[in-house]
């Protein structure tokens, strides 16, 4: 069993004279220290994490300064692209329409030709029913002299009335060659 004296504290059964020899430790410094060593693990892991962070941060503005550079770059060939593109198409317009206005006048050109031309051979056809009817105008009239040459032949009144119908027929052509040559 163990020995109990005034000024030394029971030693339990087994332990041996060694264990008493050595004073305990206190319990109150080991924990400091190992409070002391744990914050500065968290604080070094903490550093490190933000050395890390800070790297990754950096790398990736730095890609990002990169890439904005590249979309400038490439911006500013596309406006330039672009702005070539617009004069390009705007000068195109301008022949465009240039071309639209003369295809326009050739078009009035054209229409005012085959009017024309329609129009001339409505006068040729009207020329030619005029000369048609002078023809029959001059043989009517030459009919009307030879009736007068045999007058003996035929009354009076036949004659006036061969006359009067030869005669406005005659002036009937007349008008109309008149009326074609005023157009």
């Amino acid at each position: 069993m163990t020995e109990t004296t005034p000024d030394t504290e029971p030693t339990p059964t087994g332990l041996g004279e060694d264990s008493a020899a050595t004073p305990a430790p206190a319990s109150g410094k080991k924990a400091g220290k190992r409070g002391l060593v744990t914050a500065l693990v968290i604080a070094l892991i903490f550093m490190v994490g933000f050395g890390v962070l800070s790297a990754y941060l950096w790398s990736v503005h730095s890609q990002y300064v990169a890439q904005n550079e590249e979309l400038r770059s490439t911006a500013s060939s596309l406006g330039t692209e672009l702005a070539t593109s617009r004069a390009l198409a705007e000068q195109v317009q301008g022949q465009l329409d240039e071309t639209n206005a003369q295809l326009e006048a050739a078009k009035a050109t054209v229409s005012d030709l085959a009017n024309s031309e329609a129009h001339a051979g409505d006068d040729r056809l009207a020329l030619l029913d005029i000369a048609s009817g002078l023809q029959e105008c001059a043989d009517a009239r030459q009919n009307l002299i030879d009736h007068l040459n045999e007058a003996s032949k035929w009354t009076p009144e036949s004659l006036r009335a061969y006359e009067k119908t030869t005669t406005k027929y005659c002036n009937t052509v007349i008008k109309a060659y008149e009326a074609v040559l005023d157009e």
